[in-house]
């Protein structure tokens, strides 16, 4: 009959777990479980195996909402808010964090190959689905 050790060994892969000295307990190998974006932002490791990397844009999508909340990206923009003189009664929007946004672009650069402009053109979208989306829910809320 097998052990409990060699079960646990076959199930996680071999050489995954350790015996502790004078023990009979089991102790998995602690095993990296963070991704880096960049030098600043981690995320899990099991976060990017969720991401659609098809196309640059569905991945910049992915990630932002994996970093940022529905509603960080409704009101927020992705850079220092400005007020255009069409608009001067409106306060600007505050801008989303600076080091998760560089995750992104060097995560997606990084992956897909392509440009930071592109990219930039993709957190703009999502932002701008988002903030379409948040004063439909706000309206339904009214009502």
């Amino acid at each position: 009959m097998p052990s409990i050790t060699s079960k646990l060994e076959r199930l996680m892969g071999k050489g995954s777990s350790s015996i502790a000295e004078g023990s009979s307990s089991i102790i998995p190998e602690v095993k990296q479980t963070k991704t880096k974006l960049n030098e600043d932002v981690e995320i899990d490791n099991q976060t990017p195996r969720r991401c659609n990397f098809s196309s640059a844009r569905r991945l910049v999508s992915d990630l932002m909402s994996i970093l940022f909340t529905r509603e960080e990206m409704a009101t927020s923009s992705l850079t220092t808010g400005r007020v255009s003189n069409a608009h001067s009664e409106k306060n600007a929007k505050p801008q989303l964090a600076q080091e998760k946004v560089n995750a992104i672009f060097d995560y997606v650069e990084a992956k897909m190959k392509t440009d930071r402009k592109n990219v930039k053109k993709y957190i703009q979208g999502k932002l701008h689905t988002e903030q379409k989306l948040f004063k439909l829910r706000d309206r339904k809320s009214v009502v």
